[in-house]
């Protein structure tokens, strides 16, 4: 009998797969659950640039307008940019074509937590933000000493007696065999 070839969504994966070897993922597996339900136009157009392993670029194309209607704001993880256009009197003007959007867009971008947004400009009709992940210095990378057989460094519950009181506390004590 031929089984049929399993097809992995990020769900099966995650579940059948993943889980059973991961501790901590609960609010990146509500993450990913959660983009499904996050739609956006693809107005105005935008790319994103890794420009190095620790540094992007989000580049949205918005000719037309000025920096007084572009806002950028980062709130809880999004970065969210904003255009209200200015309202012009057009009524005097007749169209043979319209092909340039003059219209207001909302466009949001989901960070991760350690992503930061540092920067921005506005040139030629590109605005462009800077973002960088930035690697608190107590999850980086780090050698762990390994020690031999006769070296311990490893915590000990001691119990001090103070006052008719027990108390526990845990002390490390670093022995080493002669």
């Amino acid at each position: 009998m031929v089984q049929a070839e399993r097809k992995y969504t990020v769900k099966n994966l995650f579940d059948d797969d993943l889980w059973p070897m991961t501790v901590g993922f609960d609010r990146q597996w509500e993450t990913l659950q959660n983009l499904g339900d996050f739609h956006e136009t693809g107005y105005p157009p935008h790319n994103i640039v890794k420009t190095s392993d620790d540094e992007y670029t989000i580049e949205l194309a918005v000719a037309g307008f000025s920096r007084d209607e572009l806002d950028v704001e980062v709130k809880e993880n999004f970065l969210t940019v904003k255009s209200a256009k200015l309202s012009k009197d057009e009524t005097d003007r007749v169209y043979l074509h319209k092909g340039l959007a003059n219209r207001s867009f909302t466009k949001r971008f989901r960070l991760e937590n350690s992503v930061e947004v540092v920067g921005g400009e506005y040139v030629d009709g590109i605005l462009s933000v800077y973002l960088k992940h930035i690697i608190p210095e107590e999850k980086k990378a780090r050698k762990i000493e390994i020690g031999s057989h006769n070296e311990v460094s490893k915590p000990e519950l001691l119990i001090e007696e103070n006052n008719d009181e027990r108390v526990l506390t845990k002390t490390k004590k670093a022995t080493k065999a002669s």
